[in-house]
């Protein structure tokens, strides 16, 4: 007789308590210490790294990072000049961690997503260590965090231990843990599962809360909550935690209002629990406070408007199944790879696999939350938690940019690494309460070898996922090796060339920089156009822009103009481009031809300066003296000190 059936033998269906770093002080610290040590091998050669893409940006520009103003300042100013985001945690904890290491030094690149912005301008250098050390650390609790709450959700101690594992490894969350301006989302993801793992013991249903000490008996309260004074203690740190999100990154809102909304429906459901009841209402009416008060300072900080959200549903479905293929396959993609978002155009091979992709990510996911809802299982939570954090970053990106931003994926990848460990869980046997629909159950043929398998196949994903990783890591180095990486993934890469063009100009390699900037042209010229969006039309054109430049300084000026022309058909209104090639044909006395090109861009573009004093003294130098003294005029009105367009009105002026 098998010995799982023998009577009156009772078979546990997940691994007693104290075994495979199961529910003791002594597990979860050695599952602290296991997933530290990991992170540290995983991203151990980035933890040097210097500034890099958007850091420079906020290193220079942000007044609370750069430490020209008090901290508290950062409640009262937006995270970034474009006023789109409001994050005054993050620049806090920014300013605290990195402004001793960094300092300004002149030539510098400097970058905006996309966009490199002049290589004079001031730059940042030096080390950021400490803000590198602080991301780690919180990356490896986050994942403690995430293993005790797959527990509550009913995964068992092992089925949890390789949830965390493979998320503090996964290659997608390089871009947050591994990149300062990625720091938001792991400030965020800290304060959320912190502040679920306080909240909701004391609300959720049993299999949330404390276990008794010994067999038999209710559960009992949650540790530190024996008295009054400890329930209120916690929840007050909770209201603390959501706080901290909210300020820390703009999608956490959605999933502190989850927790809380979890809080309140488990008050509601429970008849008995004074415990219960009493930290529903404080944390319930903290958190209200909090955001009245997030809502008032963001509203005077940042000024209305914004990103404008535009649903489309080819696009849409082109990004999420990009999002899918890089949670499940996290190799390939550079850094902010701009991605087709108009497959259909121009396709001689078909359909775009990522609609495929899209497809089998949202029937997998529907399926899970089929299964969860229909078994009432408390991964219901993870599952809302994911939905909730991709579907703003999801609709809202496609408005604005081309760009796949890993480090979206950091938050809804939280609660995936919650919910699914408790689905499978169940499904292997290992479910707390004996879920009716696992398929591996000690007593069914064949359900021991099933559960081996797949331990063996989660040990694998998470060395594959360490390997990756540290792989990954070597690559953010330094901004040098990043961006010379992402080009060697995608050779037509248009943002990554400007800002690595930047580099090399900086170091005094202008040859190096154009020699990039003509294979990359040559690389879109043999490809399909894919600049739909204004954030690809803005790096195309400054590309464009740039390789003249440097074309005309190297003396060849017909290739000069050939760039600057293709780069105004793309935007004809670029300034820097009008105002060079202006320059350039006024230099070869082509002065109809420079009327023709700045009169219509001064009609659009009344306000700038060096456009309309190009126009008047190509208006002058054709003879054309009345209609430049309205040009001279007009630069005074606009300038009343311009002394060089009064001296030119004075002249006209004379008989």
């Amino acid at each position: 007789m098998n010995r799982t059936s023998v009577p009156g033998r009772k078979q546990p269906n997940h691994p007693p308590r104290g075994r495979l770093l199961g529910d003791t002080r002594v597990g979860n610290a050695a599952l602290g210490a296991l997933l530290l040590a990991l992170a540290v091998l995983a991203y151990l050669p980035a933890i040097s790294a210097g500034p890099v893409w958007d850091d420079h940006l906020l290193l220079e520009q942000n007044p609370t990072i750069a430490g020209r103003t008090p901290a508290l300042e950062a409640f009262r100013q937006p995270f970034t000049p474009f006023d789109l985001f409001y994050r005054p945690a993050t620049a806090i904890a920014l300013r605290a961690a990195v402004a001793p290491e960094t300092a300004a030094v002149p030539g510098s690149a400097s970058a905006i997503p996309g966009i490199a912005v002049s290589a004079g301008s001031e730059g940042t250098t030096g080390s950021l260590r400490t803000i590198h050390v602080v991301a780690l650390a919180l990356h490896s609790l986050i994942g403690l965090a995430i293993a005790q709450l797959a527990k509550r959700s009913g995964a068992s101690p092992l089925a949890a231990g390789f949830a965390a594992v493979v998320f503090v490894c996964h290659p997608a969350m390089t871009e947050a843990v591994a990149w300062m301006s990625g720091f938001g989302d792991v400030l965020a993801g800290f304060a959320l599962v912190f502040a679920a793992l306080l909240a909701l013991p004391a609300v959720g249903p049993a299999s949330l809360d404390r276990p008794p000490r010994s067999g038999g008996g209710e559960p009992g309260p949650p540790r530190g909550e024996s008295s009054p004074r400890g329930l209120v203690l916690r929840s007050a740190a909770a209201v603390f935690l959501l706080a901290l999100s909210a300020f820390a990154k703009e999608t956490a809102v959605p999933i502190a209002i989850l927790i809380v909304s979890a809080v309140l429906w488990h008050r509601f459901r429970s008849q008995t629990g004074e415990a219960r009841r009493t930290r529903a209402v404080i944390v319930s009416a903290g958190f209200a406070v909090v955001l009245i008060a997030y809502a008032a300072l963001r509203a005077s900080a940042v000024p209305p408007g914004g990103l404008e959200p535009r649903f489309e549903i080819s696009r849409a479905a082109l990004v999420l199944g990009t999002y899918v293929r890089t949670w499940l396959f996290p190799i390939g993609e550079g850094f902010v790879p701009i991605l087709d978002l108009h497959p259909l155009v121009n396709r001689p091979e078909g359909l775009d696999v990522r609609y495929l992709w899209a497809a089998g990510g949202t029937v997998t996911f529907c399926a899970m939350s089929w299964i969860a809802w229909r078994r009432r299982s408390p991964a219901r939570f993870g599952l809302l938690w994911a939905a909730v954090s991709f579907v703003p970053a999801w609709l809202l990106v496609p408005a604005s940019s081309p760009l796949l931003a890993e480090r979206y994926l950091y938050l809804p990848s939280i609660g995936l690494a919650i919910a699914v460990p408790a689905l499978m869980s169940g499904a292997l046997g290992w479910g707390r309460g004996g879920a009716p629909w696992n398929v591996a159950r000690s007593d069914a043929p064949g359900g021991r070898p099933l559960r081996a398998s797949a331990i063996v196949v989660a040990t694998l994903l998470c060395l594959s996922a360490l390997a990756v990783t540290r792989m990954r890591a070597n690559e953010w180095k330094s901004e040098e090796t990043l961006l010379e990486a992402s080009l060697a993934r995608d050779a037509r890469n248009v943002a990554i060339a400007v800002n690595r063009g930047f580099l090399l100009r900086s170091e005094g390699r202008p040859d190096q920089a154009l020699s990039l900037y003509r294979r990359t042209i040559a690389a879109i010229d043999q490809g399909r156009p894919f600049y739909q969006t204004d954030h690809g039309r803005i790096a195309w054109t400054r590309l464009l822009f740039e390789a003249g430049t440097l074309e005309l300084e190297s003396g060849a000026r017909e290739d000069a103009e050939a760039d600057w022309r293709r780069a105004l058909e793309v935007d004809p209104l670029h300034e820097q481009t009008l105002i060079s090639y202006s320059a350039l044909l006024g230099s070869e006395a082509r002065f109809d031809e420079l009327v023709g090109l700045l009169d219509p861009a001064v009609s659009a573009l009344p306000e700038s300066i060096p456009l309309r004093r190009n126009l008047a003294l190509g208006l002058r130098l054709s003879g054309k003296d009345r209609a430049a003294v309205e040009q001279y005029r007009a630069l005074l009105r606009l300038d009343p000190n311009d002394s060089s367009a009064r001296e030119a009105l004075e002249r006209l002026d004379r008989p």
